[in-house]
């Protein structure tokens, strides 16, 4: 979850960027589902600090949004196109939603769904 930011004179609510973000990546065709990567290895599991988080925003100078998310991709997709479309759909909904410019949208595929 990201920290409360102050975007064109109102202050967003710890998470309310998250939503934005989730909503607008579950909506690009090719997006299963917005999730934390799962751990890589008994030395994470047992040693990390953290958990892994799916969404991850760091507000930069200026107040411009570094984002980083993780995502379950659809089997049949072409992982980049569906990468480009969320990176454009999660950069306009914050702009839209929120006031925020992005500097960067970093989408990680960690996992496929597969046709039931």
């Amino acid at each position: 979850m990201s920290d409360g930011s102050n975007a064109a004179n109102m202050s967003l609510a710890p998470g309310v960027l998250d939503t934005i973000i989730a909503l607008a990546a579950t909506e690009v065709k090719g997006v299963a589902a917005v999730e934390a990567p799962a751990p890589g290895g008994l030395r994470e599991i047992l040693f990390s600090k953290e958990a892994p988080r799916a969404i991850e925003v760091t507000m930069g100078d200026g107040g411009r949004a570094q984002v980083e998310l993780h995502l379950k991709a659809r089997y049949g997709f072409a992982l980049p196109d569906v990468a480009a479309e969320v990176r454009s759909a999660v950069a306009d909904a914050l702009q839209v939603q929120a006031g925020v410019e992005t500097d960067r949208v970093d989408v990680y595929v960690d996992s496929l769904a597969f046709a039931a």
